[in-house]
């Protein structure tokens, strides 16, 4: 059977299109004993924030093994309400972990995690890459992120706050790497590349860490960092492409879902 060129880009446009109801489920959470007990100390990291972005957090947790063996993980995110973490669904989407920490620079604080809530459409990565983080602990008012319009113009100028992980740890001041967005592709993912003055900075710990755009706002969830001829991506390669979730059709299932489990437990209960 024969496809033409139209049905093939339709078929791939209407197929990549994310997931606008506001649905959700249970897609992480905490396997260790003492889940909700709050704050947790010591800081596993001597991480610096910065008030450019006081939204800007990191996250650290172990997989959860066999034995109590594990793997040390690092993604970023950004607070987005008093009780919540806007991540990416692959840091977090459909595991187990134990102590997942939030690590707060602004505020100098590291909480424990405890549920992850992601959109109800069971889409292969990196489709609806957007997932929303439980604290145990509410966050102080006034550091909180917000959607933005998004990106529309292209080339556009933005950044990324993160902090880079070197051989599995990670230490010192946010860095502001900035980011030219090329394009949207089909799917549809922002597409575009780190642009470098001085500071060289390696790969490692950016999924799930936020776009900002000009103003100051949320513009997308980076997923994916796109080495060219395959290998291990470097970020100081011009060429290293970095893909990004928009998140300006995410805005209601954001409000919407983090609404509906603030008004009721019976709506984000932790899997037995």
């Amino acid at each position: 059977m024969k496809f033409s060129a139209f049905w093939v880009w339709f078929l791939l446009f209407c197929g990549s299109i994310p997931a606008f109801s506001n649905e959700f489920r249970v897609c992480g959470w905490r396997v260790d004993a003492e889940a909700g007990t709050g704050e947790v100390e010591p800081r596993r990291f001597a991480l610096e924030g910065s008030e450019k972005a006081p939204f800007a957090v990191h996250l650290s947790w172990f997989d959860a093994g066999p034995n109590g063996s594990g793997r040390l993980n690092h993604c970023g995110g950004a607070l987005v309400a008093p009780n919540w973490v806007l991540t990416a669904r692959h840091c977090v989407g459909f595991k187990r972990w134990a102590h997942l920490g939030v690590d707060i620079p602004h505020s100098g604080r590291l909480v424990e995690a405890d549920l992850a809530l992601c959109p109800a459409g069971d889409k292969p990565f990196p489709k609806d890459d957007v997932a929303l983080l439980r604290l145990t602990a509410p966050q102080e008012e006034g550091a909180f992120a917000q959607i933005g319009a998004g990106v529309t113009d292209f080339p556009a100028s933005a950044y990324i706050p993160r902090w880079p992980v070197r051989r599995g740890l990670v230490a010192g001041a946010m860095q502001f790497s900035p980011i030219t967005i090329d394009w949207v592709t089909p799917t549809p993912m922002l597409s575009g590349r780190m642009v470098f003055a001085h500071e060289r900075v390696p790969c490692g710990g950016e999924s799930g860490s936020v776009l900002v755009d000009q103003a100051g706002d949320l513009a997308g969830i980076l997923t994916a960092i796109s080495a060219p001829g395959g290998g291990r991506p470097n970020c100081n390669n011009p060429d290293t492409q970095i893909f990004l979730t928009p998140l300006q059709t995410w805005g209601d299932w954001i409000e919407d879902t983090i609404s509906a489990c603030d008004r009721s437990n019976d709506a984000c209960v932790r899997p037995e």
